[in-house]
């Protein structure tokens, strides 16, 4: 299966799993439940991880609970699809959502932020249930509570030690506008804007911009065509990082999550920078319909609060923002300490439009 053309789709009952590939190539269709389960949940995942944690969270949810479940993963192009066909419909197409997000028109109509922003009367508010560690808190919907944050993720400065000593590497975010070395930077994919937007306002106009004029940043995918035509892939969030580790770049700035990533920071093949300023956090947000069923409630505490589910996601760089929950090593060795961007600055249209104007005229030649 290709991980850029396919979607995963999986109904699932205890002790078995069946699989349907679907085409996302269909442009009429929006994603839905095909309904006759006792639930179902979409998923939007960084690649690196999609179809496992697809196949998992399937699988392990029918096997602890014996209620049958359809769960699907789409791309942000589905995703943002689903949701805006829910509220022209004025119900959630599925049980339940989760995804990592995405913001900015980069390429048009895939700001998932804002489309699960303005889903909200779709959404049941369930503001005390899911209960945040202190180090967290500031990843609480600022809303009803109808977008829950069960996990989060990071991203920090990596390099690579075969190419670049420790001493080199910035130690902050500020002090990469002072870099001259070899420096990757996401402009493509779902972690793009969000990283450009968290940096922007991290270190200001003036610095982000020096960043900008040294890392290696193609244009910004506006173009109303398939940004996927090309190959992209050394440009995504995931992308960037795992060519410093590969050796093509001396660092990164990126989001440090899958098995592969993980193991080479365990084993020192990649060296991770959490800045002065605090690694930036990216929440992972999850939803329910409103007026949950007893199915659909057990799925979002299955998610949110078993072990293996909670363990599943620490072995892939993403912890739990939850009291008691599982949080990785690499969090705790830095003391929690997190840069935490407010969503609307992060979904800030003017701050886009600036951002994109800064890659444009900075773009490699």
């Amino acid at each position: 299966m290709s991980k850029h053309s396919k979607n995963l789709r999986l109904t699932a009952v205890s002790g078995m799993v069946a699989l349907a590939m679907g085409s996302i190539a269909i442009a009429s269709e929006s994603p839905k439940a095909p309904g006759g389960t006792d639930t179902s949940i979409m998923l939007h995942f960084p690649g690196a991880i999609r179809d496992s944690i697809n196949q998992q969270v399937a699988a392990k949810f029918a096997e602890s609970s014996g209620k049958t479940i359809h769960s699907e993963y789409q791309r942000s192009g589905g995703f943002s699809k689903a949701i805006k066909a829910s509220i022209a419909e004025g119900a959630l197409g599925f049980n339940l959502v989760v995804t990592y997000g995405r913001t900015g028109e980069t390429p048009p109509g895939r700001d998932i932020f804002k489309h699960l922003n303005n889903a909200r009367d779709l959404l049941q508010p369930l503001p005390d249930h899911l209960k945040m560690a202190p180090e967290f808190a500031a990843l609480a919907d600022t809303g009803a509570g109808q977008l829950m944050v069960p996990y989060v993720g990071l991203m920090a400065i990596t390099y690579n030690p075969k190419l670049i000593d420790t001493a080199d590497v910035p130690k902050s975010w500020a002090e990469l506008a002072n870099f001259s070395g070899d420096l990757a930077v996401p402009g493509r994919g779902c972690f793009a804007m969000r990283t450009l937007a968290s940096l922007y306002d991290v270190v200001g106009v003036e610095k982000f911009e020096a960043i900008v004029k040294t890392a290696k940043i193609p244009a910004m995918q506006t173009m109303k065509d398939d940004p996927r035509k090309g190959n992209d892939r050394p440009f995504s969030g995931c992308g960037v990082v795992d060519q410093v580790l590969e050796g093509s770049h001396q660092v990164a700035i990126g989001p440090l999550v899958g098995p592969n990533i993980m193991a080479a920071i365990n084993d020192g093949t990649l060296g991770v920078i959490w800045p002065s300023e605090g690694a930036i956090a990216f929440p992972y947000i999850m939803a329910v319909k409103k007026d949950p069923g007893k199915a659909d409630m057990a799925l979002l505490d299955f998610i949110a609060k078993d072990d293996v589910m909670q363990q599943m996601f620490v072995d892939y760089g993403i912890s739990s923002t939850l009291e008691g929950g599982k949080v990785s090593t690499l969090i705790k060795d830095n003391d929690f300490k997190f840069r935490f961007v407010p969503m609307a600055n992060k979904m800030n249209p003017e701050v886009h439009q600036d951002i994109i104007a800064i890659v444009e005229r900075n773009k490699p030649q």
